[in-house]
């Protein structure tokens, strides 16, 4: 019975790594033949998707062939990132120059012409790393990836299990000068018990954010951070939500409201250190007239900041309702999520 219920587990992994693997080669083998906004953004999303799932099931490998994977697919998320992020600079721009005074509008040229050249360097630069990329060498090496499922140290692998694995691990190690990695999950794990155990770890920062007392003195970094851990969040719900009764629709839905609303704030964020960098470079030139112009625009952009910053508190506290409910549901004590956080207890609303 113990041997079919932790088969049962491997299979899963096996299917989640596959699936996710495939995804991320379709839309990056299409990418390296055409280069589109939309297909640079889902290759990225599905690259992070991929290492969510290595992340989960992280135990369950050998350490080489983990890292291996792990490393080549962290390459492809930031090899994307750079062109990515000019695009959406350029996109917030155009919206804050409607019905703009033609000084206005000049400056809005000026600067989508300077971003224009900057993302053209940078989609030139990635083209030469996508081109670079042997596609047959990573796909041979996640297709093995599957495979080797079964082949690392946690407790659903048939080749160690218990503290035992621990100690050999842990000594080999030591010998080979492998590095470290950690185990999660005790003896007797399913699917369902790797679900609530990495839900619950990765719902901690987010459910340790206080918002009566932490948002209203949350640095732009903070909340940076705490949309990366809402995505992570999201990403560990999504490839668990199969093994869940029910499934985990309604806390996904509230996962990406914070992770867009939050988004839009940081690109806002991002664009206004973008703005002050000019204003000082064309200061220290003393064309003080352009730099006024830049001044005028940023002004608007701390109003859509500010606007998208008042968005992300319900959207904030409608997420940690349905967390609370789901940890709750899976038998769980919502406080050890939270306490296995940095950040203190959360005291709602």
């Amino acid at each position: 019975m113990e041997q079919h219920r932790q088969e049962e587990e491997l299979s899963f992994a096996r299917k989640v790594l596959a699936d996710r693997s495939a995804d991320l080669l379709d839309k990056l083998s299409a990418l390296k033949r055409r280069i589109q906004e939309e297909s640079i953004h889902d290759t990225r999303v599905a690259s992070r998707r991929l290492r969510a799932a290595l992340e989960a099931f992280q135990d369950m490998l050998p350490p080489e062939a983990w890292q291996a994977c792990n490393d080549s697919v962290k390459s492809i998320t930031r090899t994307l990132g750079r062109a990515r992020e000019e695009e959406v600079t350029l996109a917030l721009l155009a919206e804050l120059t409607t019905g703009g005074d033609l000084a206005e509008n000049l400056c809005r040229e000026y600067l989508e012409e300077r971003y224009r050249r900057e993302l053209g360097r940078q989609q030139q630069k990635m083209m030469r790393k996508l081109r670079r990329l042997d596609v047959r060498a990573l796909r041979s090496q996640l297709d093995e990836l599957p495979r080797r499922v079964g082949l690392g140290v946690g407790p659903a692998c048939s080749r160690q299990t218990g503290a035992s694995a621990g100690r050999e691990t842990g000594a080999s190690r030591r010998r080979t000068g492998e590095p470290r990695q950690k185990s999660l999950f005790p003896p007797r794990d399913v699917a369902h018990d790797r679900a609530h155990r990495i839900i619950a770890e990765a719902a901690g920062p987010v459910l340790a954010f206080r918002p009566r007392y932490d948002f209203p003195r949350a640095s732009d970094e903070r909340l940076h951070r705490l949309r990366i851990a809402v995505k992570k969040l999201r990403y560990a719900m999504e490839i668990f939500a199969p093994v869940r009764p029910g499934g985990l629709g309604k806390a996904v839905s509230a996962c990406r409201a914070v992770q867009d609303t939050a988004g839009e704030y940081h690109d806002w964020v991002v664009l206004r250190s973008r703005l002050q960098a000019e204003i000082r470079r064309l200061t220290k030139k003393e064309t003080t007239h352009f730099a006024f112009q830049i001044g005028r625009l940023q002004a608007q952009v701390e109003d859509r900041k500010s606007d998208r910053r008042r968005a992300i508190l319900p959207a904030l506290v409608q997420l940690q309702d349905e967390l609370q409910q789901v940890l709750q549901e899976a038998g769980g004590d919502v406080t050890t999520a939270v306490a296995a956080t940095d950040d203190g207890v959360r005291e709602r609303r």
